[in-house]
């Protein structure tokens, strides 16, 4: 399967596409992803300097998508969250149902938890994903 990938700076406004890769090389970008270096860029910039958290997102051909975004480093392990993305019905009313691709959700992990969400997400295990991430 493929996946799109971009990611967000955060001294740059718009986010970037950096095109497409196969599930075995979602781990390796995650690896290679600046995360530090970028943390750093952001000292000493005002808000208004600052467009976005450094992030890194990789979506898949059925629109499930897993974003994960830098908060700082805790105890010497970055800390993340994670938002997990998911085609959504929902029902309006009880009677109609309403697409929404948009629905998502998210929690704050550590770099090493990371991993663990990688493998289900290139397995395709939305179920877990769903469980887990809440």
């Amino acid at each position: 399967m493929n996946y799109k990938v971009k990611m967000c700076h955060p001294l740059k406004p718009e986010v970037i596409d950096l095109g497409f890769c196969r599930n075995s090389e979602i781990k390796e970008r995650f690896e290679e992803f600046k995360w530090l270096d970028l943390l750093n860029q952001m000292k000493g910039k005002t808000d208004q300097d600052i467009c976005f958290s450094p992030s890194l997102e990789f979506t898949d051909e059925l629109d499930h998508c897993l974003s994960f975004s830098v908060l700082e480093e805790k105890s010497g392990e970055l800390s993340f969250y994670l938002f997990y993305i998911r085609p959504k019905t929902r029902k309006i009313l009880g009677i109609f149902s309403k697409f929404d691709p948009e629905y998502g959700t998210n929690i704050e992990i550590l770099y090493s938890k990371c991993y663990e969400y990688i493998e289900k997400f290139t397995q395709q295990d939305y179920e877990w994903l769903d469980n887990m991430v809440k």
